[in-house]
């Protein structure tokens, strides 16, 4: 429901017909009372039904008025009637069955109005009113035009008939009366005509209520000037009296000779200064009007607020003559129209504000920073909105979590005092300092506004030092957060503040909350990209890293500045000796970090981190659980934001960005450290394990040597020598020999590397007997002494007096035990598990695979997996394979790719479905793929039922195997799924990087062009491309 001045005008006109109505009800015993009051009170409740009616939004509201009007439109027709007829003196007429005869029209058509809905024949149609005034214009039918028109109009003929008649009949008396009501029973036929006709100035319009109200006015003043009723003279006129308007009666002189109790009260008036006195000496202003009524013409004009007169008025000044048409003197109506003025004014200057707000948007479009445009904005809503000051505030937070405000930006109209120097709207801890009400309220998306003497004492006194009569502050939101406020002064008056003005003032906030909004956006979309372009400079760097202390100091280095911390810390993690090792440092500590000393069982935020698992936001390094105090009295870093490097079940180690003075860390800092900390923890994996892999081939390659040299000679004698000659490429020794089982004993059956080899030679040592030897038979297992002398006294005789640590191989051939290789070296603890393993390989020679260094296993970070078969996705498979390709292109060695497709797959899920076929199958198939290659290789689902697979340091021979035994892995296994075993075949299609492979997307393709050719020739089979 909204209130319209034609709901108010409606208003008004209900209120002064029960008025009218109330007067004649207390004479209702004297002829025509009765019908009088009865006939006001219809037109009241026809009135403020249409008032009800203009002041709804919806249509069925409106029809709902609608028909409550009518009880009042369809009896008031039939009351002036009886009116009349008791005007005429034809009481005999009036019989209670005559009486109700009249109104069977009215009863029945009401009926039909209330029950409209099921028969349309009073009304057809609801049309609101294109212009948009909250009316609609009614269709009508054959119901309405018979009982609410044809009848009524019947009713009201007779009527003005009757008075017509009593003009000719009645005693001259009355007939000074009989023309006024004349006069006012044309009112209805006027304002009915327009309706129906549809010359209403507003489409929908009715203004027979507002004409009915005429006439109810001249039938009061021949109540009360003409004694209607009675005849008897009234010492006052109790209607003009109570009339809401003022009214004031000049002679032709301008004196005041008569004047009601609202122009007294509007004027500020007394009987005693006011009678006879000029009116121009008594309302302020009226010289001004005088040019304008000179011509003794009705004049309607409106009077401003100014000294007394407090409110907006529309004065109407009316001639009154003689008989003779001679100027008498003039009748002025002051009718208050304050309400309507100021809401005028007030949507004036809510267009005004909505106009500026458009126009800043538009300027926070175009310009690449919102500040830029803040200032020229405010002045355009300060102006609009006709404001003496408007300014923004920025609310935060202190290190103690208390709201402060502090002022960015302000206007001032001329001959204000800007405020943007006061020191006390700096740093404001406002909720202290007495505006708590104003931090409940903004953060409750609620304003305050209001008359500054109104407010709480606490508020008053910072708010009057800047001279604030009335204020306005609405709150600025940013991601459901209050942001702040935007400040609206008036210096020079005690201004109230309408509903229209404050919605339109805070749209002004709102796009102030949209530009801060698109800013943010934007700048989180620059420190993304400035994020991405870094991190990807931190995987160039990782690729052009030669050994891990260089890439680690590069890192530390692009996320360093990246941050903007003050230090940028790493340490890596050595599981075995549980503890951190200090690596690389961005900062003053960039030369001495690595040097750091930690005690054993000492606390360190790499640890601490890693146990947890996550990241920890640590404020005060000084007072942190994470931290021993020593550590931390070495470093000035007061706040810390330490990062996990975790790849899968893998702790690599630890970031650690570092701020000297206390800082609050941001959401988008966090982020972006993680982010930079995942792609970290996957370089360190990836180039430990590529480390492990290089070393690991070049083991092979020794092995596969050694192994060739071995094989290359049938005579025994000769093998022994080159056994040892290749054992010193795969272990570094001091000294070794072949040992072999002969009755009972290990007898050595060569040497190298002794002071005299021919003196070792037949030396046997007994099995089982006290010496390692026997244990490595016995184990069947490699065996490492880390203080040989210490273990077996038998070290501290010759020949083996210079064997301090000592390394046993067992040398199994079709799983017999026969001999060892025993590997001495001159220094304790030589041996490692790493030399056991290579021994252990050579002994038998075999080729030993390349250690995968599972860079993206199990690792779910940056969302390179596919959700439902654990692979690598798309993304991952390029993001990967390009650092793989690159790698390959760099060191020039061979890399395969292998494009696997599901045969028939369609079928599977037609049949099945997706659930319960498909998607187990593709989860079958993509654990088969990662179980049948090696830990180095990347698996990923390319698409739908598509796999690709890359094969680092593999050539097409090579994966052309891979292939072929995973086809035939695939086609012998059966699918496990909840309708039973389900049996696949696959298409496979293999390409090798060559010099017309400019890129990893083109070798895949080559695959996916020979799975293609593998799909015509049959499928279930391996198809290469050269």
């Amino acid at each position: 429901m909204t209130i319209t001045p034609y709901s108010i005008l409606c208003f008004i006109t209900s209120l002064l017909a029960a008025i009218v109505a109330g007067v004649a009800w207390k004479r209702r015993k004297v002829e025509g009372g009765l019908p009088l009051a009865l006939l006001m009170t219809a037109v009241a409740e026809w009135s403020l039904g249409a008032a009800f009616e203009y002041a709804t939004i919806s249509i069925r509201g409106k029809v709902f008025w609608s028909v409550v009007q009518y009880a009042g439109s369809l009896s008031s027709p039939v009351f002036f009637l009886l009116f009349t007829i008791e005007y005429n003196r034809l009481v005999s007429w009036l019989r209670s069955r005559n009486v109700a005869f009249l109104f069977i029209v009215p009863v029945i058509t009401w009926g039909l109005a209330v029950t409209n809905q099921w028969h349309n024949l009073i009304w057809t149609s609801f049309t609101p009113d294109p212009l948009g005034n909250n009316l609609i214009v009614y269709g009508h039918g054959i119901g309405f035009w018979i009982g609410g028109i044809g009848y009524s109009y019947l009713a009201m003929l007779g009527g003005t008939g009757l008075l017509v008649l009593a003009f000719f009949r009645l005693p001259p008396a009355y007939r000074r009366q009989t023309r006024l009501l004349l006069v006012g029973a044309t009112a209805p036929w006027i304002g009915s005509l327009i309706y129906i006709t549809g010359a209403s100035p507003q489409h929908g319009l009715d203004l027979t209520p507002l004409m009915l109200v005429f006439t109810g006015v001249l039938l009061a003043l021949g109540v009360f000037r003409l004694r209607l009723l009675d005849l008897v003279p009234l010492a006052r006129n109790a209607l003009v009296d109570t009339m809401p308007d003022g009214m004031i009666v000049l002679d032709e002189q301008d004196r005041v000779v008569d004047i009601n109790s609202a122009a007294k009260r509007i004027f500020q008036l007394t009987e005693k200064n006011t009678f006879g006195e000029q009116i121009h000496n008594i309302i302020p202003g009226w010289a001004s009007l005088a040019p304008g009524i000179q011509a003794a013409a009705e004049t309607q004009v409106q009077f401003a607020p100014g000294g007394v007169v407090k409110e907006f008025l529309e004065l109407n000044i009316s001639p009154l003559r003689d008989r003779k048409g001679r100027l008498t003197g003039r009748l002025v109506i002051a009718h208050n129209i304050d309400q309507r003025k100021r809401a005028e004014m007030a949507l004036q200057r809510r267009d005004a504000i909505l106009q500026a707000v458009s126009l800043a948007a538009e300027r926070f479009l175009s310009l690449e920073t919102w500040e830029q445009s803040v200032p020229e904005v405010l002045a355009q809503i300060g102006k609009a909105a006709e404001v003496s000051r408007a300014y923004i505030f920025e609310r935060f937070f202190s290190e103690e979590g208390g709201p402060f405000v502090s002022q960015r930006y302000e206007w001032v109209s001329e001959g204000i005092t800007p405020q943007i120097e006061n020191p006390d709207l700096q740093n404001l801890p406002y909720q202290s300092a007495g505006f708590g009400r104003w931090e409940e309220e903004l953060t409750n998306h609620r304003p305050i506004f209001g008359v500054v003497s109104d407010f709480p004492e606490s508020e008053k006194e910072l708010l009057s030092a800047q001279n604030v009569l009335s204020i306005a502050v609405m709150p600025i939101f940013f991601e459901e957060t209050c942001w702040g406020f935007i400040g609206f002064d008036d210096c020079l008056n005690e201004r109230a503040w309408p509903e229209v003005e404050l919605e339109a003032l805070r749209a002004a906030a709102d796009i102030f909350g949209a530009a801060l909004a698109r800013h943010r956006a934007e700048s989180a979309l620059h420190n993304r990209q400035r994020t991405l372009n870094l991190l990807h400079e931190i995987v160039r760097a990782a690729l052009q890293a030669s050994d891990l202390r260089k890439m680690s100091q590069t890192l530390v280095d692009r996320l360093g500045e990246l941050i903007g911390a003050d230090g940028c810390f790493l340490s890596l993690w050595d599981e075995n000796a549980r503890r951190a090792v200090p690596t690389a440092a961005y900062g003053p500590f960039r030369k001495t970090y690595s040097n750091l000393d930690i005690k054993p069982g000492e606390k360190t935020m790499t640890a601490s981190v890693l146990r947890a698992g996550r990241t920890l936001v640590i404020e005060d390094t000084f007072h942190s659980p994470y931290l021993s105090p020593r550590i931390a009295k070495s470093f000035p870093a007061q706040s810390v934001l330490a990062l996990p490097l975790i790849v899968g079940k893998s702790k690599l180690g630890a970031i650690l960005l570092g701020f000297n003075q206390r800082h609050q860390f941001s959401k988008e800092e966090i982020s972006i450290g993680e982010q930079a900390a995942g792609l970290i923890a996957l370089t360190l994996a990836k180039f430990q394990a590529m480390e492990q892999a290089y070393h690991h081939a070049e083991e092979s390659e020794t092995l596969r040597k050694a192994g060739a040299a071995v094989a290359a000679t049938l005579n025994a004698d000769e093998a022994v020598n080159r056994i040892l000659e290749q054992l010193e490429q795969v272990v570094p020794n001091d000294s070794a020999s072949v040992q072999l089982l002969r009755d009972g004993t290990l007898e050595i059956v060569g040497g190298r590397g002794w002071p005299d080899p021919a003196a070792v030679i037949g030396i046997r040592f007994p099995v089982p007997g006290d010496n390692p030897n026997s244990l490595v038979i016995q184990s069947r297992q490699p065996y490492i002494l880390e203080d040989a002398d210490t273990s077996y006294p038998s070290f501290n005789n010759p020949p083996h007096m210079h064997i301090r640590s000592w390394l046993g191989v067992p040398l199994i051939v079709h799983q017999q035990v026969t001999g060892i290789l025993a590997i001495d070296s001159s220094s304790p603890h030589h041996f490692t598990a790493a030399h056991a393993r290579i021994a252990s390989a050579f002994a038998d020679h075999v080729a030993i695979a390349l250690e995968n260094a599972r860079l993206f296993g199990e690792v779910q970070e940056l969302a390179l997996t596919d959700a439902l078969t654990g692979a690598y996705n798309r993304r991952g498979l390029f993001e990967l394979g390009h650092i793989e390709f690159a790698r390959t292109r760099r060191f020039k060695r061979p890399f395969s790719a292998i494009m696997v497709d599901i045969d028939h797959f369609k079928r599977i899920n037609d049949r099945y479905g997706h659930t319960v076929g498909g998607d187990p199958v593709l989860k079958a198939l993509a654990g088969q793929c990662r179980e049948s290659v090696r830990e180095i290789d990347l698996v990923s689902r390319y698409g739908g039922e598509e796999f690709v697979i890359l094969l680092p340091e593999t050539d097409l021979a090579t994966a052309r195997e891979v292939a072929e035994r995973l086809r035939e892995i695939i086609a012998n296994t059966q699918v496990q799924t909840t309708v039973g075993k389900l049996s696949i075949t696959v298409s496979m299609g293999v390409a090798e990087y060559n010099d017309n492979t400019p890129n990893l997307e083109t070798l895949i393709a080559r695959a996916d062009q020979a799975m293609y050719v593998a799909k015509h020739k049959g499928r279930n089979r391996v198809a290469i491309n050269r």
